[in-house]
C-alpha cells in the first residue's frame, strides 16, 4: 500500500513539473536622451526643463511638460517653436542596435515613451512618428503604421507620459539589429518652422517565458527517491525492534 502510495505521488509529481504554467521574466532596455543622434534637421538631444522651448506656454512651446531632461525636434532648447530651426524633416535615431534572442522575438515587445508635441499649422499638417527601423532604415512592421503617428492642427499641444505601444510576437528577426527612430516632418506652409516635437525616458522591454529545466526535474525526482529510501529504513528499523521485543 506504502509502495503504491509513493508511485502516486512520484506520477503527480512528475505530472506537476510537466504542466507548470510558463511565467515570464522581463528584460528591459534602456535609453539615455545622449543615446540619440541627429540623423537629419534640427535636433537637440540636451534640451532642459528650463529651457525656453519647455517653459513657453503652447502654443508657441511644451508649457513646462516635461519635468526631466528631452528631446527635442524641429527646435533647439533656447527656441520657441515659432522661432524654431526646423527643416522639413528631422529626425533623431539612436545610435546602438538592439537586438533580440529567439525567445524575445517570439514574445511580445514594448515600446515606451514621453512626448509632446505642438505649434500650429495651417494649411499642409505636420507629422511626428516613433518608429523601429532595421539597418536598411525599413519601417517595422512595413505594413502598419508606426506606434506614434500624429498630424498637427491650428494652435494644438498633445502630449502623453508613459505611451506605450506592443509590437506582436514575431514581428521582430532574432538576431538581427534594430534603431528606434523620432521623426518631424515640417511641411512649409505658411510660417516655416512651426511645429516642434520632444521626447524622452525611452525604453524597450521584452517578455521571456520562463522554461522549466530539466536539471530541476532530475533534482526533484532525486528528492523523492532520497525520501522514499529514507521511509524504507525506517519501516525497517521498526520491524527489528519489533523482533527484538519479542525476544
Amino acid at each position: 500500500m506504502k509502495k503504491l502510495l509513493f508511485s502516486a505521488i512520484a506520477s503527480t509529481f512528475v505530472a506537476g513539473l510537466v504542466s507548470i504554467p510558463a511565467s515570464a521574466s522581463a528584460a528591459v532596455i534602456n535609453f539615455a536622451n545622449s543615446d540619440f543622434a541627429t540623423l537629419n534637421g534640427t535636433v537637440d538631444n540636451g534640451a532642459s526643463t528650463l529651457g525656453t522651448l519647455n517653459q513657453t506656454p503652447p502654443f508657441s512651446g511644451f508649457g513646462g511638460f516635461f519635468t526631466a531632461s528631452f528631446v527635442s525636434l524641429g527646435a533647439l532648447n533656447a527656441n520657441t517653436i515659432p522661432l524654431s530651426n526646423g527643416g522639413n524633416n528631422n529626425v533623431a535615431q539612436s545610435t546602438t542596435p538592439f537586438n533580440l534572442s529567439p525567445a524575445e522575438a517570439s514574445s511580445p515587445l514594448s515600446f515606451a515613451f514621453n512626448f509632446a508635441y505642438g505649434g500650429s499649422t495651417s494649411l499642409t499638417p505636420d507629422n511626428f512618428r516613433a518608429l523601429v527601423v532595421d539597418v536598411g532604415g525599413a519601417i517595422v512592421p512595413a505594413a502598419s503604421l508606426p506606434p506614434l503617428n500624429l498630424s498637427s492642427s491650428t494652435n494644438f499641444l498633445t502630449t502623453q507620459n508613459n505611451f506605450n505601444f506592443v509590437y506582436a510576437a514575431n514581428t521582430f528577426t532574432a538576431g538581427s539589429n534594430y534603431f528606434l527612430q523620432f521623426v518631424l516632418n515640417e511641411n512649409f506652409d505658411g510660417p516655416a518652422n512651426n511645429t516642434a516635437g520632444g521626447f524622452n525616458n525611452v525604453s524597450v522591454t521584452t517578455n521571456v517565458p520562463f522554461e522549466f529545466s530539466p536539471a530541476l526535474g532530475v533534482l526533484g525526482l532525486a528528492g523523492l527517491f532520497g525520501a522514499n529510501q529514507f521511509r524504507k529504513k525506517i519501516a525497517k528499523r521498526k520491524q527489528v525492534d519489533a523482533v527484538n521485543s519479542i525476544g
